[in-house]
């Protein structure tokens, strides 16, 4: 056998490498302290040190992180759980400003740009591709990763689940009262176009802002938008549309971005709803809020982002729009006098067909849940019936209603519809699925409203927001 003192040190050393170097000494020590009938080979003896050198490598050692590592943090998110394109808050800090540093990801799968980055907050929509699990925020090839898991829900349109409904509070914005002119909802959004005034305005009035609520994150925001009086709202896909007498803003929900566009033909009393990928504007009144009734139809495509006309049977103003499934309905109407006629959209093959309302309603509403769509001729005593359309067999006949009820069919969500009436601080709310009437109680008359998953809101005569919530 041939001693220790055959390897040369002085290689090892020169490299400087102390975990090694100290690898050696102590193996030299320990194999001097054996007896000389179990002295190793070279072979052995180089084993046991590269044993002996991982095994100090691996220990816990003290890392000195780099001066020019990112620093940052990741505290919390919210909410815990929310469909695909529902918007998610990151809380941390030292993110920075800068979106293109930041990549977020859901249960592990494709990094997704957030929507925006300020130091101690992001957002991010819920891309198509997540899955349940803990979300990574990465900057500048550091990882941090949320300590609970978010869960994504499977996208629900009717929330049909949610039994209950409960009048859940009151919200006056800032700035003054927001009288709400329309509104309509889409994905996580439900849009109001308003007047900010401390008096009560008259209507038709021009609406100066865009009052946008988020059911997810329970929050407001104002847009200012100077859009034309008689203006009517309608959503489809991710996007709400307001049109004017001839102007259109369009609101993408999920982008948080705005275009415009033009009727094809200006008009006042214009009737408006949408479904599948479509938006449609339908009739008014020429010239002015008394011209002549128009038939002229525009829809617009939301997926394509182009438009085309078609033409109503009957040209008529003030007519009750609202979605059956994939159907586009507009009901009854003026044209000089009331109308019954029921114009139906297709928007999968664009096909018109024509319908009949059991009697011509002087003053009607709409609203539509799933594959129904809800008709009311609160314009009278003796209008006070509810029309019902299903698109599996068409018109099943009117129903009574409660003797305290009046108003519009304001807004609809689950499988509920609520009927507000300004100066009346009752509200009647439908169950399609029950085919019941209950009675609920808001802060105020209301005037117009909208809904999506489990909230509905409408707009009162105080000129705030009650909000009403489904539950289970």
């Amino acid at each position: 056998m041939k001693t220790l003192s055959l390897l040369n040190f002085s290689l090892i050393f020169k490299f400087k490498d102390p975990v090694l170097a100290g690898s050696i000494l102590f193996t030299r020590k320990f194999l001097n302290l054996m007896p000389i009938s179990t002295k190793l080979s070279r072979v052995n003896f180089i084993a046991l040190t590269i044993a002996i050198t991982l095994f100090i490598s691996c220990r816990k050692k003290t890392e000195v992180p780099s001066p020019f590592a990112p620093k940052f943090t990741v505290t919390n998110f919210g909410p815990g759980a929310d469909v695909v394109g529902g918007m998610i808050t990151i809380t941390g800090t030292e993110f920075g400003t800068d979106t293109a540093a930041i990549r977020v990801r859901f249960g592990g799968t494709k990094l997704t740009a957030p929507l925006t980055v300020e130091n101690d907050r992001i957002t991010v929509h819920v891309p198509t591709y997540a899955v349940t699990g803990k979300i990574d925020v990465i900057k500048g090839g550091i990882t941090m990763s949320t300590i609970v898991a978010f869960e994504v829900l499977p996208d629900r349109n009717s929330y049909a689940e949610y039994g209950q409904i409960y009048f859940a509070g009151n919200e006056m914005l800032p700035g003054g009262k927001h009288f709400a002119t329309s509104g309509a909802a889409a994905g996580n959004i439900i849009a109001f176009s308003a007047r900010v005034s401390n008096v009560e305005p008259g209507f038709p009035s021009p609406s100066t802002v865009v009052d946008i609520y988020n059911v997810v994150t329970r929050r407001w925001k104002t847009v200012n938008k100077n859009i034309s009086e008689y203006v009517c709202v309608a959503a489809a896909g991710n996007k709400i549309a307001f049109a004017g007498i001839s102007n259109v803003e369009i609101y993408d929900a999920k982008e948080d971005e705005w275009t415009t566009a033009k009727l094809s033909v200006p008009r006042y009393g214009v009737a408006a709803a949408g479904a599948g990928n479509k938006i449609v504007f339908a009739g008014g009144n020429l010239y002015s809020s008394q011209g002549p009734t128009s038939d002229v139809v525009d829809i617009y495509d939301v997926s394509t982002n182009t438009w085309s006309t078609a033409k109503l049977s009957i040209g008529r103003t003030n007519i009750a729009g609202a979605a059956a499934g994939n159907k586009i309905l507009f009901a009854g109407g003026l044209t000089g006098t009331s109308n019954s006629r029921i114009d139906i959209y297709n928007v999968s093959n664009n096909q018109w067909t024509t319908k009949e309302l059991s009697r011509s309603y002087s003053r009607l509403t709409g609203a539509g849940i799933g594959n129904r769509a809800i008709f009311y001729g609160g314009g009278s005593p003796n209008d006070r019936y509810l029309e019902v359309y299903d698109d599996n067999v068409g018109i099943t006949g009117k129903l009574n209603v409660p003797d305290n009820m009046v108003g519009n069919a304001t807004g609809a969500a689950g499988t509920k519809i609520l009927f507000t009436a300004s100066g009346f601080r009752n509200v009647n709310c439908y169950d399609v699925s029950l085919d019941a009437f209950t009675t609920l109680t808001g802060s105020a008359g209301g005037r117009n409203g909208a809904g999506v998953k489990n909230k509905i809101i409408v707009n009162t005569d105080n000129g705030s927001y009650d909000i009403y919530t489904l539950t289970q």
